[in-house]
């Protein structure tokens, strides 16, 4: 008992220390990478170690951002949802393995054999096939529901693993079938009322409500300057519709689609009190739980979807050994799943205005929440990443490996997209992107064909690069100075593997005609101009 109240005096002692190591490290790092605010909260062993907050939750008129001010947690989202289809679980006949189409009666899939296979676990996990971006527009939950039971699958059958949001739409109105109430209603119900999180909300509707009395907004660095990003821009707006990809949606549909993907918002406070409920449940260490079964939650931590992906560092020089650091190699439902040195993590993030990081280490029972207020991008992850790593080092009593310096001199590579298919290493080559194409760019555009494969050729939408689309597989082509020839850089399939595509035309000789290019190879696979093509198949 003595030995005992010396640890708990000591960790008493040490913890001023820590906490203005901690400070000073993150307002280091926030201010050397030009991030205007972000909200913390750090829980061990089960108690809620230290909630804050940095910067500010609107730089334009200078207002500060505390751990009572709420954030976007945007994808962290998932893992509610998640946790509400294991509370039914717990309480029906359901299970991990039902069929999607035997929970939600009257949706099929365009196919028999995803109609007799794909499991609640495949929905959850990122497994379904469901692409990012449908083919065609919707404005209300019965409208997406028609589109995505019509939509081509962009892999078979538990094929690979593909991060699509539209997974979690189809997940909320499943929920909301089985319970017949809101989702709004089931999440203040079933998890945030039982964990004491009042200031937290469900759904992004809650963006424009008077009760919300400390809000961040995110920033955006345009033209060099950061600027506030108070979009859609008013109360009213907000009240029309939400905008998003490749849909328009009122709010009570947004709050159903939405929500259960990235809808949520929260405080420092209330993520505490979250990541301790998650951190003893992946943990397995007997807690008392007031939300669900454990052992029914934990099988969202069980590796479900094998992945290839190193970390966001791996092309910065000096840290030789970060693959032995900080490995992500699975997906479960609504977490990674890694290891940081000798323990493995379960984490999840968020990307948007706002960029989100929650991580369970589980060895450590440490856990630890982030949010930033922008500028964000990858940069912004990276950011928080070292930030989290730094800090469980800190309060392991470990010297950390990623110090203020390097925190703040390390470059990445300009990548984005999505997370899908199977991830590689970085390979090693370069791309000289100054070089233009020999064609007028647009005559490149169009949908080429092979059997049921197709590739989009288009030119993006922020910028003038063309743009290449193989099932949900996404890539930027770059002219490689040879006519008519791209070099195909993966934004999401590999993170920046590159693919040869060459355009040819009908006649061969290397310039496009009046319709554009009959043909275009990949590595060597010919594709057909579906608009001119004379063996296009139809439905």
């Amino acid at each position: 008992m003595l030995v005992l109240l010396l640890g708990i005096s000591q960790a008493q002692t040490d913890w001023p220390q820590i906490k203005d190591k901690i400070d000073k490290f993150v307002n280091e790092i926030l201010e050397c990478r030009g991030k205007v605010g972000m909200n913390l909260a750090i829980v061990q062993d089960g108690e809620t170690q230290y909630t804050t907050g940095y910067g500010y939750a609107d730089l334009e008129n200078q207002v500060p951002n505390d751990g009572e001010t709420v954030h976007f947690v945007y994808s962290i989202s998932k893992s509610m949802c998640v946790t509400l289809f294991a509370q039914l679980i717990e309480e029906t006949g359901i299970s991990w393995d039902s069929l999607v189409v035997d929970l939600l009666p009257n949706f099929r899939f365009r196919d028999e054999e995803r109609n007799k296979a794909i499991k609640l676990r495949d929905l959850l996990g990122g497994s379904s096939g469901f692409p990012e971006v449908l083919p065609a527009h919707f404005d209300t939950k019965e409208k997406f529901l028609e589109i995505i039971q019509c939509t081509e699958p962009v892999m078979t059958t538990r094929e690979s693993f593909c991060y699509v949001d539209k997974n979690y739409f189809l997940a909320g109105m499943i929920l909301e079938h089985l319970t017949g109430k809101s989702y709004t209603e089931l999440v203040n119900e079933r998890i945030f009322a039982p964990l004491n999180m009042n200031t937290s909300f469900p759904s992004q509707e809650k963006r424009y409500d008077d009760s919300v009395s400390k809000w961040a907004y995110g920033h955006a660095l345009i033209d060099g300057q950061i600027v506030t990003d108070r979009r859609p821009g008013s109360e009213e707006d907000a009240a029309s519709a939400f905008y998003y990809y490749d849909f328009t949606v009122g709010l009570s549909d947004a709050d159903t689609l939405i929500g259960p993907a990235y809808g949520a918002m929260s405080t420092a406070e209330d993520m505490a009190e979250y990541v301790k409920f998650h951190l003893g449940v992946y943990r397995n260490d007997g807690s008392t739980n007031p939300v669900v079964d454990p052992a029914i939650l934990r099988e969202m931590y069980k590796p479900d979807q094998a992945i290839d992906f190193l970390t966001s560092f791996l092309e910065v020089d000096g840290l030789d050994d970060v693959q032995e650091t900080w490995r992500i190699y699975d997906y479960g439902m609504g977490f990674w799943m890694g290891n940081y040195k000798d323990t493995d993590i379960a984490q999840h993030g968020g990307y948007g205005p706002h960029n989100t990081i929650l991580t369970l280490f589980e060895n450590w029972n440490i856990g630890i929440y982030t949010s930033i207020t922008g500028p964000n991008r990858l940069q912004g992850h990276a950011t928080m990443a070292l930030i989290h790593f730094y800090i469980a080092d800190i309060l392991r009593g470990n010297t950390p490996i990623y110090d203020i310096e390097y925190a703040c001199e390390y470059t990445l590579p300009d990548k984005y997209g999505a997370y899908c298919g199977p991830f590689n290493i970085f390979p090693e080559y370069s791309i000289d992107k100054s070089k233009k194409s020999t064609s007028p760019i647009e005559t490149y555009i169009g949908t080429y064909v092979k059997g049921d494969e197709e590739v989009e050729i288009k030119i993006g939408r922020t910028t003038a690069d063309l743009m290449m689309k193989k099932g949900c597989e996404k890539y930027i082509l770059y002219p490689s100075g040879v006519a008519n020839a791209f070099v195909a850089q993966s934004t999401g399939e590999c993170y920046g593997c590159a693919k040869s595509v060459v355009f040819t035309s009908v006649s061969e000789s290397g310039s496009s005609s009046s319709e554009g290019f009959s043909t275009l190879s990949i590595d060597g696979v010919k594709f057909r101009n579906s608009e001119m093509s004379s063996e296009r198949e139809c439905d």
